[in-house]
């Protein structure tokens, strides 16, 4: 086991990110059956938990893609590959995770400039002239911005 504590508090708070997107989506009974709700009450409560209503009934296979959208990137091309197994689930479940292949939501550019600052080990204005936080494109990888050097 990794004995870098800092490591160990980032993958738990991941962990308790993971299961506040099930558990927002409808899944608790999932939480509940594979043991995941002591991730809730490591460092927060479950009294301060509180789930967000959609407001519209969704369908169970567009809180699956919803979830795994939310989840980020790894989620999102599990997604993807799901997808492509007919032989393992449901048609619903395979129409709207296929909606993965197609288009995937950009994340705000604050958050890809923070990322490329942090890759390039340097502020965005010394890197760049220009940068448009907007992005051009997303996809299940990455995205694209605009920039001028």
């Amino acid at each position: 086991m990794d004995s870098n504590p800092f490591r160990l508090i980032r993958n738990l708070r991941r962990s308790r990110e993971i299961v506040t997107v099930l558990m927002n989506y409808g899944f608790d009974d999932l939480v509940d059956q594979l043991g995941l709700r002591r991730y809730l009450r490591w460092g927060r409560r479950l009294m301060f938990w509180k789930r967000t209503e959609p407001e519209i009934k969704l369908t169970r296979a567009k809180r699956i893609r919803l979830a795994l959208e939310s989840l980020g990137v790894t989620f999102i091309k599990f997604g993807q590959v799901v997808s492509t197994r007919p032989d393992l689930v449901p048609r619903d479940v395979i129409r709207e995770l296929s909606k993965l292949q197609e288009r995937v939501p950009s994340f705000p550019g604050e958050i890809a400039m923070a990322i490329v600052e942090r890759e390039l080990e340097a502020p965005i204005s010394e890197l760049f002239a220009e940068f448009d936080p907007q992005p051009l494109a997303a996809g299940s990888l990455g995205q694209v911005h605009r920039a001028r050097h």
